[in-house]
């Protein structure tokens, strides 16, 4: 990516929820686009009052101003194929060969080597550690998974070059913290999924992740979604939260949180996007000086 063109960048600084200014206070962005044919739609609605518009826009506290509404037939959001890997893509996995994991209560699941893991099982008190290769890939396949902790991650990955989490068709997965995190050493743990490396969502089942006193998701690294469907919740946080990149290809969101998105950088190029959110809906928080902004809504 060129130091002068983010391609397709969304948000520059911090994108309001309110309709046309900041000042209306908390409100939805719904926003659709087609991964398949590259149109997008997008509306607002207020919640503080205000009067819905399905032609309205949003304004950044930078005063950059995002129109939204019917937008032409565009090309996949300015990304290039580089942006996303097949396997980022694919939605079903080769799973013959893949180890099968059965959580337990109070059981902590460590994975060290790369691979495909199938999981399932209802487990309290278990966080699955990956502590794998800095070259090494790792691919989380939910197939009916929940998982309800107190104070820990039920995903926490520190080591591996990239991990995916894949819900298999037609499965429902829960992930939720209801307590606050318990730092692990000087590192400050604040997702009920919680990366240091790349993160790719995706898959064709459902995941709900839920987080009383921090982030629903959190990648220090890039993190990806190209499919399946989620439902955040983090109502004194941030429901995707990512240090570099948040690049979203196609999927299905409904985030009810402080923040809805935050990271230096965004790209949303598909899917159906719902933010409910006491701040931001959307937050970039790269200096937009040194870019140019592509609107695909």
């Amino acid at each position: 990516m060129s130091n002068k063109k983010m391609k397709a960048l969304i948000a520059v600084l911090s994108v309001s929820l309110a309709i046309g200014l900041a000042a209306l206070g908390a409100g939805i962005i719904s926003s659709k686009a087609s991964g398949a044919s590259g149109s997008a739609v997008a509306s607002t609605t207020s919640t503080s009052g205000g009067e819905s518009s399905d032609n309205s826009s949003l304004t950044t506290k930078a005063g950059t101003t995002v129109s939204t509404g019917t937008a032409g037939q565009t090309d996949k959001a300015g990304s290039d194929s580089s942006d996303y890997t097949e396997r980022d893509l694919e939605q079903s996995p080769d799973l013959s060969d893949a180890k099968i994991i059965t959580l337990t209560d109070g059981q902590d699941v460590e994975i060290t080597e790369e691979g495909i893991y199938v999981i399932s099982g209802t487990a309290k008190d278990v966080t699955i550690k990956v502590t794998a290769a800095e070259d090494a890939k790792v691919q989380l396949v939910f197939d009916g998974v929940s998982i309800s902790n107190t104070d820990s991650p039920a995903i926490y990955v520190t080591e591996a070059d990239k991990v995916f989490i894949t819900t298999t068709e037609g499965s429902s997965n829960t992930l939720s913290v209801s307590g606050s995190f318990v730092a692990d050493g000087d590192t400050n743990l604040d997702a009920v999924i919680f990366s240091k490396q790349d993160l790719v969502l995706n898959g064709l089942g459902s995941l709900n992740v839920s987080a009383s006193k921090g982030n629903a998701i959190t990648s220090k690294d890039d993190l990806k979604v190209t499919g399946g469907t989620y439902t955040l919740t983090a109502e004194s946080k941030k429901g995707l939260e990512a240090n570099d990149r948040i690049m979203i290809y196609d999927g299905n969101f409904t985030i009810s949180a402080k923040e809805g998105m935050e990271a230096s950088q965004m790209i949303i190029d598909g899917g159906d996007i719902t933010i409910s959110a006491s701040d931001d809906g959307l937050n970039a928080t790269l200096n937009s000086e040194n870019y140019d902004v592509l609107d695909n809504m």
